[in-house]
């Protein structure tokens, strides 16, 4: 399977349908996040994450989904992952660290 994008299939039945039906659903990823102190007023934390490698897919062979509707749905990540902290924007020098992964 090469499936390396942030989309996966998966079967699910509409309203009023009687019988499922297979459609492409989206795998959403955080790409920055931002810690705000409310109370001191110290500056904020900028964290963003780069994701390398393409997304990996597994087959679904959960015993819990009928044969006929297994897919390639199980997520398994990206093979390495390069974390920032720090906000270049304002001028901030930057962490950066990248983590590799072994996904099975």
């Amino acid at each position: 399977h090469t499936n390396t994008m942030r989309c996966y299939p998966q079967f699910w039945t509409p309203k009023g349908a009687t019988d499922p039906v297979q459609d492409w659903f989206h795998k959403y990823v955080v790409t920055k996040v931002r810690e705000e102190d409310n109370v001191a007023g110290a500056r904020a934390t900028v964290t963003s994450y780069e994701y390398l490698g393409g997304a990996a897919w597994a087959y679904d062979d959960s015993e819990h989904t009928a044969a006929k509707e297994r897919t390639w749905s199980q997520y398994r990540g990206y093979e390495r992952v390069r974390t920032r902290v720090g906000d270049a924007s304002d001028g901030d020098p930057q962490q950066l660290t990248e983590h590799r992964y072994f996904r099975g």
